[in-house]
């Protein structure tokens, strides 16, 4: 007579089992890291992203004037600032197209070049000097009207300048004050809308590479509006 032996069956259907269970958690455990280093990575992005947002920033005052006056020779319209205190030092005036006009300070009063076809501006005053058009000498002003006094924070090309040249020359130092870690390396590019590119470029590392981008509305060293687009590299 015949007898089955399965015990030979039942150490075989386990063995099996134990080894798809391994190779379930070697697969688990190969996937997870990645995943977690992309997500560790990508927060670290974030906060560096608005530590060089506020490094290229800077707060400014921003005032509305009124031109409410008919031109009969005057070349200027001026605002006393005497209730505007503790004024940054430079000013930049705009009419509302966003087109710059030429002003100056002078004398505790802000003098903004007589504009015949706009009658309302703004007028910004930040600490970073900008290269606008000139004011000369006004023969004659008009008196402006303040409407309204408000803050702002604007990004100026200027900054984004100087952080580039910042990472060139004091790399370590900038690498801690944006909250990345020893282990971590990155760099940052800044395009123009013309597509020049200021910065590292990073297009031919062979390693893993985490990157951000994100779009920037700046001051440039005119006092135009502008855009352009601010990358981040982690890895």
């Amino acid at each position: 007579m015949r007898v089955n032996d399965k015990r030979g069956t039942h150490v075989g259907v386990v063995l099996s089992f134990i080894l798809f269970i391994t190779f379930l958690i070697f697969l688990f455990a190969t996937i997870q890291f990645p995943l977690k280093h992309s997500a560790k990575k990508a927060n670290s992005l974030e906060g560096i992203e608005k530590q060089l947002i506020d490094k290229i920033s800077e707060d400014a005052i921003l005032v509305y004037l009124a031109n409410t006056s008919a031109q009969s020779g005057e070349d200027c319209v001026k605002i006393s600032e005497q209730d505007l205190p503790n004024l940054p030092a430079n000013a930049l005036a705009r009419d509302i197209t966003g087109e710059v006009i030429p002003s100056k300070r002078e004398g505790g009063f802000t003098y903004v070049a007589w504009s015949k076809s706009q009658s309302f501006f703004k007028v910004y005053y930040s600490d970073t000097s900008l290269a606008i058009p000139p004011l000369g000498s006004c023969s004659s002003s008009a008196d402006g009207e303040i409407r309204n006094v408000g803050e702002t924070r604007e990004v100026f090309e200027s900054k984004i300048i100087n952080l580039l040249q910042e990472y060139n020359t004091s790399y370590d130092s900038l690498k801690r004050e944006v909250g990345i870690t020893e282990d971590d390396e990155f760099s940052i590019q800044f395009e123009y809308s013309n597509g020049t590119i200021l910065g590292r470029d990073v297009k031919d590392m062979e390693t893993n590479i985490y990157g951000k981008e994100f779009d920037v509305e700046y001051i440039s060293q005119e006092g135009e509006n502008k855009k352009g687009e601010l990358r981040i590299y982690l890895w």
